[in-house]
Parts: structure tokens; sequence; C-alpha cells
């Protein structure tokens, strides 16, 4: 029997790669052909698996109970990430996290320590808020403008005099951060003492 040429192997080997039951792994040209190509192998799946139950019984059981428990494994996961997602706190911040927030007194301090008051004042500032957010007397977001913060505190449930120096360090506070520093220990040293009769209030 002479050998085989090139043109005869190739021809052999396309006429048997075009049989169906070798053109799974070509990728379909026509429309529809992947969810075509997907049924045919999920109702092959399902009859090998009727075959599977009258020939091997107990791998067919297996494999089963083994699909079954990846399900609901599966939801399970889903409906616990879900319900993580839905208690984590409206600022983003992650639930775990709220014991290890930043102390923005003692950044101040540092920032004090350091000479720059003004980065001292924006920290007790920062303190203020987040003492007035935490013992729910204004809500806050950290997306809301000065404007938005401005109108909650005058709506808030505290002395006139307290809103009125809340107000007046927070204007100062705005003015100072567009200006060569001025006043900025003096401003520091008020917002430290808002914040220590707010704290006493507040509590």
């Amino acid at each position: 029997m002479p050998d085989p040429t090139p043109a005869h192997i190739r021809e052999t080997v396309a006429r048997v790669l075009d049989d169906p039951a070798y053109a799974w792994w070509r990728e379909p040209a026509e429309p529809g052909a992947w969810s075509n190509a997907v049924a045919r192998a999920i109702g092959a799946f399902v009859k090998r698996l009727g075959t599977l139950e009258a020939e091997q019984p107990v791998l067919y059981w297996t494999l089963l109970i083994t699909l079954l428990l990846l399900a609901v494994g599966l939801l399970v996961h889903a409906g616990w990430t879900v319900r993580v997602a839905l208690r984590a706190p409206a600022d983003g911040t992650p639930a775990g996290d709220h014991a290890h927030a930043l102390d923005y007194r003692e950044l101040a301090a540092r920032f004090a320590a350091r000479g720059n008051h003004l980065e001292a004042a924006r920290h007790v500032q920062l303190a203020v808020l987040e003492l007035l957010v935490a013992r729910r007397v204004i809500p806050l977001a950290r997306s809301d403008s000065n404007a938005v913060l401005r109108r909650r505190l005058r709506a808030a449930p505290l002395a006139e005099h307290e809103q009125r120096d809340c107000l007046g360090l927070i204007g100062r506070l705005e003015r100072a951060c567009f200006r060569e520093d001025a006043g900025s220990e003096e401003l520091y040293r008020e917002w430290c003492g808002l914040h220590e009769r707010l704290a006493r209030e507040t509590a």
C-alpha cells in the first residue's frame, strides 16, 4: 500500500472533523450556534446521567449529591454577601472598621505640635462633626457640602450659642484656608474648646 500523500491526509482529517461528533471544538460561525452547542452539550450531559443511573447508581448519586451541595453553597454565599452589603454603614465604611476609626483629636495635636495649626484646626472640626453625627445630633454624609452642613446645624437640637460658635468657626476655617495661616493657632484652640463643650453637653 503506497504511503498517503499530505493532500490525502488533510482531506481525511477534514472529513473526520466535519463529523458532528468531533465538530464541537470549532468556533461556530452561524448565528445562534453557541446557544445550540450549549443546548446540545446539556442534553448530552442529561442523557449521560440517565445512562449512569442505570449502569453505575453509586457514582450517579454521588455526582448528584455533590452538585446539589455546590448549588446550596453558592446560594448561601450569595445570601451572605447580600446581607453583608445591606448591613454596611451608609458612609461606605466596612462594619469592622469603625473600631479602628481615625482619632482626629490625636492627629490634630500632632499637626499643632509641628506648628501646622490650620491643619490641626481642620482635624478638630472633623472630630466635632464625627461627635455630632455619632450622637445623632445631625445627619451628615462625606459628600455633603458646607452649605448642607450649615443648614443641618441650624436645625440641630443644639444650644443657640453652640450653633453660633460652630457656624462661625466653620466660616473662619474656610477663610483661613485661602489666607496665609492668619490666626490659625487661635482658631485651632477655639475648635478644641468647642469640641470639649460639645462632648460634655451631648454625652
